[in-house]
């Protein structure tokens, strides 16, 4: 049963990162794009560390599912990338706008300590 659930957030979290990664390296839809590039500029970052989260992103969703140490490399990207954007979050805007970055963090670690300790392991 917990191998099923770790299954399904995996699932979101790839499918996820994989939207929210398109919009930061394609840039469509423009309206979200300029949306995170604004909340970037606010935060003293400029469109090439948007870029740069993008791509963290898309290799932490595409690895996620690997079962050996890059699954975990992976994983602890989408961990490390959620805290960012959390403590940005924060940090810059209201605590509820960072909710979103707080739960990828939350369920990301869960799947990092499964792919670790866990049934996965």
């Amino acid at each position: 049963m917990v191998s099923f659930i770790i299954f399904m957030v995996s699932l979101e979290l790839t499918i996820f990162f994989l939207l929210s990664s398109c919009v930061k390296i394609v840039g469509l839809p423009q309206s979200r794009f300029h949306a995170h590039l604004s909340f970037f500029k606010t935060c003293g970052l400029n469109q090439g560390a948007l870029l740069a989260v993008g791509m963290l992103e898309l290799f932490g969703a595409a690895t996620l599912w690997f079962p050996n140490y890059l699954g975990m490399l992976g994983v602890l990207a989408l961990c490390i990338t959620s805290a960012g954007i959390a403590y940005a979050r924060i940090q810059f805007d209201t605590w509820k706008n960072g909710l979103v970055a707080m739960t990828t963090f939350i369920l990301s670690g869960w799947v990092l300590y499964e792919k670790c300790f866990g049934v996965l392991a």
